[in-house]
């Protein structure tokens, strides 16, 4: 994880030095360079994601998705600002689904306002980084060369620059 942090600023700091770059020639070798880092991290990034897998062990057999009552659902969006129709509850063992019944829904409710933090960690963040990467882009768009600006039309188009972030909706 920290190697990919570590990539992720290296790139964001070279993407950054674009946008007072004026000689060409620099300006092609810094991007050629960020497309080789752009392979890097997602090579970096699938080996992780193969690491944590590997940690996790294979996954739960079974879960539960427990539909929230309007009321939960309110109270859940009051607190987060997301709105959660549905949780979705590990059981591996079948045990909750029996015992559902007798389930207090505070423990239920409290379940859901978990998982839509989460949800909302998630996305503030990727939200954040999607703003940041758009803003220098935009800057190189604005302030680049002609020849920048072409080079970086070219690379929005590779599905995997900049990790693809560009192409996740």
């Amino acid at each position: 994880m920290d190697e990919l942090l570590q990539k992720q600023r290296s790139m964001l700091k070279k993407a950054e030095s674009l946008i007072t770059e004026r000689d060409v020639d620099k300006l092609q070798q810094v991007t050629r360079e960020l497309e080789l880092d752009g392979k890097e991290l997602e090579q970096l990034a699938l080996a992780f994601e193969k690491q944590e897998l590997a940690k996790a062990g294979p996954p739960p057999r079974g879960a539960l998705e427990v539909v929230l009552t309007p009321d939960q659902r309110q109270r859940v969006q009051a607190l987060t600002g997301v709105d959660l129709k549905t949780v979705v509850v590990p059981d591996e063992m079948g045990v909750l689904s029996k015992a559902m019944p007798r389930t207090d829904p505070r423990d239920i409710e409290l379940l859901a306002i978990q998982e839509a933090r989460r949800l909302k960690a998630m996305r503030d963040a990727d939200g954040k980084m999607r703003a940041d990467v758009d803003r220098a882009i935009l800057d190189i768009e604005e302030q680049g060369t002609p020849e920048t600006r072409e080079l970086l039309a070219k690379l929005k188009e590779d599905p995997n620059w900049l990790g693809g972030i560009l192409h996740k909706k």
